[in-house]
C-alpha cells in the first residue's frame, strides 16, 4: 500500500498542497488569492520524504455518487480546504488540499461533475470537478450580495 494511502486511511494528507493520488504521485495545485483561479501542475512522484498533516478531524461533509464517496472539509490552519474521491471500499481515487483556499462547505454531485464551494466570509470560490479528471477542475470567484 501506498504512503499516500495508508496515511489517508489515517485521516492525513500531505501537508503540501498539490492533487494527490494512491499510487505516490500528484500534481502541484495552487489557487491565486485575488482572482480565486486555479492551476494545476503535471503529474509527478511524490517525494519520499514529504510529512503529512491531519485532515480527518476538519472533515464537514459527505456525500455519496455513482463513483463512491465525496469527502470534504478545512485543515488545522486558516484557509485550508480539502476535497477528496474515495471509491466504494472506502480506497481513496484522488485529494484536492489547497492551502489558500478556505474550507469546503459544500459539495454536490451531477453529470459527472463535482461542484464544490469553498467559503469562510468574505471569499467563496466554486470549484467545477470533473470526477475522472479532478486535474482540469475550474474555480471561480462568487461575491456575497
Amino acid at each position: 500500500m501506498s504512503a499516500t494511502c495508508e496515511q489517508w486511511k489515517r485521516g492525513h494528507s500531505p501537508v503540501t498542497e498539490g492533487l494527490f493520488y494512491p499510487d505516490d504521485s500528484f500534481r502541484s495545485a495552487w489557487l491565486d488569492r485575488g482572482s480565486r483561479l486555479l492551476s494545476i501542475g503535471e503529474r509527478q512522484t511524490l517525494p519520499s520524504d514529504v510529512a503529512f498533516v491531519d485532515l480527518g478531524s476538519y472533515e464537514s461533509g459527505r456525500l455519496q455518487c455513482p463513483f463512491g464517496i465525496i469527502r470534504w472539509g478545512g485543515g488545522p490552519w486558516e484557509g485550508e480546504g480539502w476535497i477528496a474521491l474515495e471509491d466504494a471500499s472506502g480506497d481513496l481515487a484522488w485529494l484536492l488540499h489547497l492551502e489558500d483556499s478556505e474550507p469546503f462547505t459544500q459539495a454536490r454531485f451531477e453529470s459527472d461533475i463535482i461542484e464544490a464551494v469553498a467559503y469562510e466570509y468574505p471569499q467563496m470560490t466554486v470549484f467545477q470537478i470533473p470526477v475522472l479528471a479532478p486535474h482540469e477542475t475550474i474555480s471561480t470567484a462568487e461575491s456575497e450580495r
